[in-house]
């Protein structure tokens, strides 16, 4: 499976690339790296859903060591 969504996504990109089209910044293989996508998942996807998440659920909350973890890791 792993295989197959690496395959499309790289097909998606070139073909877009081929026709001109803009490629979206996570689908172009060129320019995305593991940790960029890693930082990029965490911080549009991850963080905000446990911020929202702790609205509803006061007992998850992001709490401050995981912002200052995540702070340090983009800095590597």
């Amino acid at each position: 499976m792993r295989c197959l969504i690496w395959f499309v996504v790289t097909l998606q990109s070139d073909v877009e690339k081929l026709e001109g089209l803009p490629v979206a910044p996570f689908m172009d293989r060129e320019k995305v790296t593991k940790p960029s996508s890693q930082i990029g998942f965490i911080k549009f996807v991850l963080l905000p859903l446990f911020e929202a998440l702790g609205t509803l659920y006061p007992v998850i909350q992001v709490s401050d060591p995981q912002t200052v973890f995540f702070s340090i890791y983009t800095g590597l």
